[in-house]
């Protein structure tokens, strides 16, 4: 689009690529992390693959969600991003990655690579994700990435190159995210 300006450029391509896909735009309201500000742990966040080791990852967000509370910020859910669940060392084109803490790179959560299982790592969270969603007392959003090409996941679904496109896959998934209590799946890395 050739126009004046990005607001004008967003202005016009939402509705047009929404109405060409026939979808409306929800609400404001429709979903905690539309309605609320919530607390992030993406790339360039504080906690991004960085904790305070006294208080184990975890901890370390629980702590962050006290501060804010405790300074009137008003958090209504938290984002856990690609930190939390099991992963190799091969990135999406199969070369080795480069861990992300190298002090911790023997764990399965501190690689850089594909997933392996898409399950909260028991070195961050001994007790499971449900346990530290009924600790956090809110919604959580999840990070997920590309499957590593030596993930079990290859003999249970169809996966093409690094993406399921099964939808077994997802249905295992999704079940498992609701029943840990999450509330929103962000998929990532869509291009690799």
């Amino acid at each position: 689009v050739i126009t004046h300006g990005i607001n004008h450029a967003y202005d016009v391509w939402g509705p047009a690529l929404t109405s060409l896909g026939g979808k409306t735009r929800p609400s404001n309201e429709a979903a905690p992390v539309l309605r609320y500000l919530g607390y992030w742990t993406d790339n360039g966040a504080t906690y991004y693959y960085h904790f305070k080791p006294k208080l184990g990852y975890a901890g370390t967000i629980l702590a962050e969600k006290r501060h804010l509370r405790a300074r009137h910020i008003p958090i209504h859910y938290l984002e856990l991003d690609s930190w939390w669940y099991r992963k190799d060392s091969t990135n999406y084109l199969g070369k080795k990655a480069r861990p992300m803490l190298p002090k911790y790179e023997h764990q399965d959560w501190a690689k850089f690579g594909g997933v392996t299982h898409y399950t909260a790592s028991r070195h961050l969270f001994p007790k499971g994700l449900e346990a530290f969603d009924r600790q956090a007392g809110m919604p959580l959003v999840v990070h997920g990435r590309w499957i590593s090409k030596k993930s079990p996941y290859h003999k249970r679904y169809k996966i093409i190159g690094v993406a399921p496109v099964d939808p077994r896959y997802w249905n295992h998934i999704a079940t498992y995210l609701h029943d840990n209590g999450v509330e929103t799946y962000l998929q990532d890395w869509q291009s690799a």
